[in-house]
């Protein structure tokens, strides 16, 4: 890194090395051995588990056991454990215990109204001290959702909506779940902290029924009754093929979005692979994906006034990598319908991806990525690449200083997409191709990256120590995703950046 003066670079170091000392910033990083279960090659499904964030402590802590059972190729007696109570335990200590609760109320048979925890069943819920404003309401359940998130044998896949039973007035004749409060908007996994956020409610829907592949979208709301809210979708990432770690890290960020008056839909989708064994959800190439992702913005135009969006509106989306790689489709490919974009990480320029993704190339270190979107493209090695579906997923070709705006985040030290895809994007907004370069020096933390104006207004933040899953906040058991303490604390400011421009935008 290069920075303006020595004093500067001092400073900056001295202050960064004592917050890490004292602990304040949330941005430190311990490597310890449990990641070294890697070096096994478990299955992928397994292999996601091991990684998600919640269950790095209980990894740490059962790496032994782990480890053996792992050199013996026992999965099943992995998945076992990674789906034990005391798993479950571990992700509950990720709950932020700070962030604000929704008061709840029950009218009961004599008039009266009295307030009732949220976390036991009662009747005749409502939001309000004089039980006005009645919700149809259920209690979560801590044991359904690390069910979830964790796995195990007969446990209901994330997503899917045939793993759950209607209770609620359909929507479009769409089944649904009563309004609950989810456990994973309140995991504090994602570098931006909950403490002042207010804990969002949650309603499940099925959006979309194809074969036997029942999809579902959650829908939240800081209020269930408000209504004349902005749209949001939000589409999770995970290489086109996971659900449990790209959603968990979307779900996370969800309260951030809420408190600023959005709505926010955020559906799954079928998947490359078939890591979750879900039939007719699974071996899906893009076409099938994209259209999932079509699927869902039409419900939305169509359902949204239902539970709250504003009428007549158009949404805004926001995704993270695979996912931003799907709200720019949608920005691409139906700019009509979207307000704007906001995307962490996307993969953008296909042609180039795949022109560039070679010995001596521009992107000669992701070969790997080349093959996950080998996948998504439903391609074997050596096949000859459809140059149509190239250029339908190359978006700098359909957007311009006129499509809606956006704010781009991206790491320069990426090793899944390379920062250029991000800055192709940001350049077809400008006439000249070329952008506007600013150097980002905040007094409070240094932050170490690029500004770059993609059309009047839209940006491009790219940060010099940030990798990929940026957003994912330094755990002290595993690699920082966003590639260390100086990473970290500059992801941090660079998406308050990002909330800031979002208030900013045209009502």
């Amino acid at each position: 890194m290069i920075y303006y003066t020595m004093g500067r670079a001092v400073t900056r170091h001295a202050i960064l090395v004592l917050l890490a000392l004292v602990a304040l910033s949330g941005c430190s990083s311990i490597d310890t051995k449990s990641n070294n279960v890697t070096q096994y090659h478990p299955s992928e499904a397994l292999n996601e588990a091991l990684h998600l964030p919640h269950v790095q402590s209980y990894i740490a802590d059962q790496y032994k056991d782990i480890s053996r059972l792992l050199a013996k190729g026992d999965e099943a007696a992995v998945k076992k454990m990674l789906s034990s109570t005391l798993a479950c335990e571990e992700v509950m200590l990720f709950i932020s215990r700070k962030m604000a609760t929704p008061a709840l109320y029950s009218k009961q048979d004599d008039g009266s109204c009295i307030k009732v925890s949220w976390k036991n069943k009662a009747a005749n819920y409502a939001v309000d001290a004089q039980c006005k404003y009645p919700i149809s309401y259920e209690p979560p359940s801590k044991k359904l959702f690390c069910e979830e998130i964790l796995g195990g044998e007969g446990a209901p896949i994330l997503g899917d909506a045939g793993s759950w039973k209607p209770n609620d007035t359909p929507i479009g004749g769409d089944p649904t779940r009563k309004w609950s409060l989810a456990y994973g908007t309140r995991l504090y996994v994602t570098a931006l902290p909950l403490k002042n956020n207010h804990q969002p409610f949650m309603k499940r829907v099925r959006y979309k029924k194809v074969g036997q592949c029942q999809l579902e979208m959650r829908i939240y709301k800081k209020d269930p009754t408000a209504t004349g809210l902005k749209p949001m979708l939000a589409i999770h990432g995970g290489s086109w093929k996971y659900r449990n770690f790209g959603f968990m890290g979307l779900e996370s960020e969800i309260s951030h979005f809420t408190d600023r008056g959005y709505v926010v839909f955020a559906p799954f989708y079928r998947l490359v692979g078939d890591v979750y064994h879900l039939t007719d959800c699974q071996n899906a190439a893009w076409k099938k994906i994209v259209s999932d992702a079509e699927s869902a913005l039409d419900w939305v135009k169509t359902n949204g006034e239902v539970v709250g969006a504003a009428p007549d509106t158009k949404v805004l989306v926001f995704g993270q990598s695979a996912g931003a790689h799907l709200s720019g489709w949608l920005l691409s490919h139906r700019q009509s319908q979207i307000a704007a974009a906001m995307l962490y990480y996307p993969p953008t320029d296909f042609e180039k991806f795949v022109a560039e993704a070679k010995p001596g190339g521009e992107y000669a270190n992701y070969l790997e990525s080349l093959k996950l979107l080998r996948d998504f493209l439903g391609m074997k090695e050596g096949d000859t690449y459809d140059q149509e579906a190239l250029k339908l997923n190359t978006f700098p070709h359909y957007v311009n200083e006129n499509s809606p705006p956006i704010f781009v985040l991206h790491g320069n030290k990426d090793v899944v997409v390379p920062a250029d895809q991000s800055q192709q994007l940001c350049n077809a907004f400008n006439p000249s191709n070329a952008t506007i370069e600013s150097r980002s020096t905040s007094v409070i933390n240094f932050i170490d990256a690029n500004n770059y104006r993609c059309g009047t207004y839209g940006t491009l933040t790219r940060m010099h120590e940030a990798n990929h899953m940026l957003d994912i906040r330094c755990l002290p058991t595993q690699p920082c995703a966003a590639g260390g303490l100086i990473g970290a604390c500059d992801v941090r400011e660079g998406m308050e950046r990002g909330y800031k421009w979002l208030d900013g935008l045209k009502k």
